[in-house]
């Protein structure tokens, strides 16, 4: 819906909660990439919701990366995208720790984009 229509491509990080939905909202020729669980692990993909040619897949570091050579060159190449403004990574949303139950809600509901930092409050400390 929010989209207004199908979508080329969904990235998928939720998982359980959300995966048949993704293959809903992709078009005919889609693709949906799941790479995420935070909902738990979604439950086996009917043959019939690949309909219309769409195409799932679930990538793992390990297939593309095959040598520390290549993690080492891949890795100075994203860091250099973040150095050089290349590459936002946006914001990352944080909560004190005492709100941690609303951040795994928040989670697993998919309301969050990107990192979720717990932080702890810093308390003055006795001199002895």
């Amino acid at each position: 819906e929010a989209a207004g229509g199908a979508v080329d491509v969904v990235y998928d990080g939720v998982g359980k909660g959300t995966l048949l939905q993704s293959l809903q909202v992709v078009r005919p020729r889609g693709t949906v990439v799941s790479f995420g669980a935070a909902s738990g692990m979604p439950d086996p993909v009917p043959i019939a919701a690949l309909g219309g040619s769409k195409f799932l897949t679930r990538p793992t570091l390990l297939d593309h990366i095959a040598s520390r050579e290549e993690l080492t060159n891949r890795s100075d190449d994203v860091f250099g995208w973040i150095a050089s403004g290349a590459l936002n990574l946006g914001r990352a949303t944080e909560l004190p720790l005492e709100r941690a139950a609303e951040a795994h809600r928040r989670l697993e509901e998919g309301q969050t984009v990107g990192k979720v930092i717990l932080t702890v409050a810093r308390t003055p400390t006795a001199e002895l």
